[in-house]
């Protein structure tokens, strides 16, 4: 399975976000890694990767891997 990530307007007929998101995607991936793998928690925390209790104790590091694995495709 490869990981996949999903941009839309939840807006009837959208506010044109998705096509500039969709443009800078690498850019926000690696921002969103950077988050994640700057931030001090030891596994994942609700300032990196989500509520506490529904990531896991490896949700830090899982969360780094499939974003690396992502903009590895996006070059």
């Amino acid at each position: 399975v490869e990981p996949k990530v999903f941009i839309y307007d939840n807006y009837p007929g959208g506010i044109g976000f998705s096509r500039p998101l969709f443009d800078m995607h690498a850019l926000l991936l690696e921002r969103t890694r950077d988050l994640i793998d700057g931030c001090p928690c030891d596994s994942g925390c609700p300032s990196c990767v989500g509520p506490e209790g529904n990531t896991g104790p490896n949700a830090k590091r899982v969360a780094s891997q499939i974003l690396a694995q992502l903009l590895a495709e996006a070059v």
